[in-house]
């Protein structure tokens, strides 16, 4: 009796921290897709190939297909803070030449 109630707490507790995992998963993810946009064009859609979690934050590998057909592998790197940094698959930054903030972002509108 002891141990099933011990088990059943312990796959109540597993389940929970895979529900907030996938939360934050879904969270960088989205950040990770709306920043490879800004780089490849608001038509590229994004694919996810991979997830490495670790107590700094969650390694994601992605594949970026813009417009034009080519395809783009990346990582991107969110650590606990929402910092991003993402890399192509040769170690080059992708978001060196990108605004992160909307603010600083030119419109051609008038």
């Amino acid at each position: 009796m002891k141990k099933s109630i011990a088990f059943t707490l312990g796959l109540a507790l597993v389940g929970s921290a895979a529900v907030a995992n996938a939360g934050s998963d879904r969270d960088d993810l989205a950040l990770c897709k709306h920043e490879l946009k800004k780089v490849y064009g608001q038509e590229t859609r994004v694919k996810l190939k991979g997830i490495k979690r670790s107590s700094e934050g969650n390694k994601l590998r992605l594949v970026a297909l813009p417009g034009d057909g080519d395809s783009h592998r990346a990582t991107c790197w969110v650590d606990r803070e929402g910092m991003i940094n993402a890399t192509d698959r040769d170690g080059a930054d992708l978001l060196a030449g990108v605004s992160s903030n909307s603010a600083d972002e030119v419109s051609l509108n008038r």
